[in-house]
């Protein structure tokens, strides 16, 4: 019997743990089955719930392919309480099912190295992804969807669109990390040459957006990171293109949208600034710095090697 499984090494002191046990990898029976479902479920995700120390399992799912051959892609997702018991419905709920392919995975892509799914901060999540469904998938669009803790999806079918590509042939590359603020950033790709972003939050189930900025592909054009990559305990932001005395808060997030740091500063005459920005006892990783004025911003990247 084909099993979809979820095999995680886990430390559980509660009696009632649900988690594998993985101490022989070959039989079914020692696997928690996370869907049984028609079909192949490929591409996992795993991602952490906030508050409540849960996590979710998110797939590319083929049970509603009506060619057999794994061509028309849903996206669904499971959710685990912290000692490993099943919270929705079993084999998944759906988070986006379009006419054609819902997919994040594009041309079997490392999807490893991506970030497409963050927690809401209220139990649920947030994830960005591709819909193949206008014009028979000539064209795609970038979609997000926003999953309630309690496993039901706010937008019907292909999710919420954010962008459409204007020309026949080019795909979408979406990445989603969380904002540390209900909401999350998306970025995604609707040309070969500009890189849209934006900080999207449900907010009683309409898709809010406060843009960040279009950018072209140096990604940042408002902001400069030096040292960069980062190998001692701070970097210098400088900041171009803002008012006189405008208000500019410069934060500091890692890759799973949580706030590491936040201040405010005040544009010179000749609207730019320059401030240290700590890196102190922060791991070797990716960070994402973000510029928000009155009235635009930007973000930018930081690499960080001890």
């Amino acid at each position: 019997m084909k099993l979809f499984t979820l095999a995680l090494l886990f430390v559980v002191t509660s009696a009632s743990a649900q988690w594998s046990n993985t101490t022989n990898l070959f039989y079914d029976s020692l696997h928690m089955a996370v869907s049984n479902a028609a079909q192949a479920q490929l591409y996992t995700l795993v991602v952490r719930s906030y508050p409540d120390s849960g996590y979710f399992v998110i797939w590319q799912d083929y049970r509603n392919d009506p060619s057999g051959f794994s061509d028309h892609a849903s996206i669904y997702a499971q959710k685990y309480d912290k000692a490993g018991n099943r919270l929705w419905t079993a084999d998944g709920v759906p988070v986006a099912i379009g006419a054609s392919n819902v997919h994040y995975v594009y041309n079997s892509n490392d999807y490893r190295d991506h970030h497409y799914a963050a927690t809401d901060s209220a139990g649920g999540f947030y994830i960005g992804y591709a819909d193949d469904s206008v014009t028979n998938v000539t064209y795609q669009r970038a979609c997000i969807q926003h999953m309630r803790s309690d496993g039901t999806a706010v937008f019907t079918g292909s999710g919420f669109v954010i962008g459409s590509t204007p020309a026949a042939g080019t795909s979408v590359q979406t990445q989603l990390i969380a904002d540390g603020a209900g909401g999350a950033y998306v970025a995604f790709t609707l040309t070969t040459t500009v890189l849209h972003a934006y900080d999207y939050k449900d907010v009683g189930g309409a898709m809010v957006d406060s843009t960040i900025t279009t950018v072209g592909q140096a990604f940042s054009t408002l902001v400069n990171v030096y040292p960069n990559p980062v190998t001692n305990n701070s970097v210098t932001v400088g900041v171009q293109g803002f008012n006189k005395d405008e208000r500019v808060m410069v934060s500091l997030y890692d890759l799973l949208g949580r706030r590491l740091y936040e201040y405010g500063f005040v544009a010179d005459d000749n609207g730019t600034l320059k401030t240290p920005v700590s890196f102190n006892r922060l791991a070797s990783q990716m960070y994402v710095i973000r510029i928000k004025g009155d009235a635009h911003g930007d973000i930018t990247r930081a690499l960080m090697i001890r």
